[in-house]
């Protein structure tokens, strides 16, 4: 074994250690939804929203059930900032409802541990409680 092998299993490795190594956002599996168990998933699925997406980003697992991430997509347009909501017109489409428990334990450990740069998981451990208090309108 040459020096430039022993590097590059090296870096690979200490990379899968740190979580640097994400998996292309097309090879996410989402998790199914599973059959609500509880009454807290019960009401989830009963009232989980429809999402109308006419233009621009579309629902993609972040996390598949080994704990690996993607790596994000590159935008093709401009960024504006600005995002659209408009709750009371066209249907939109049910996508699958899993909540944070039914996570696996590897893909809650990723989503509690992967640097997405600038963007937060809202609903991790050090994110849920924060994000519920803000949200809280009295």
């Amino acid at each position: 074994m040459n020096l430039r092998t022993i590097t590059v299993a090296t870096l690979a490795t200490l990379l899968t250690v740190i979580g640097a190594i994400s998996i292309g956002h097309d090879k996410v599996q989402p998790f199914p939804q599973p059959e609500p168990v509880t009454v807290s998933e019960k009401t989830a699925i009963k009232f989980k929203p429809q999402l109308n997406i006419n233009f621009g980003c579309g629902v993609y697992p972040a996390v598949n059930a080994a704990g690996k991430t993607n790596g994000g997509l590159k935008g093709t347009g401009g960024v504006s900032g600005y995002s659209y909501l408009y709750p009371t017109t066209g249907a939109g489409d049910f996508h699958d409802l899993i909540m944070w428990d039914q996570l696996t334990d590897a893909a809650r450990a990723a989503l509690n541990t992967t640097d997405f740069g600038s963007a937060k998981v809202p609903f991790s451990d050090d994110n849920f409680s924060e994000k519920l208090k803000n949200a809280w309108p009295f």
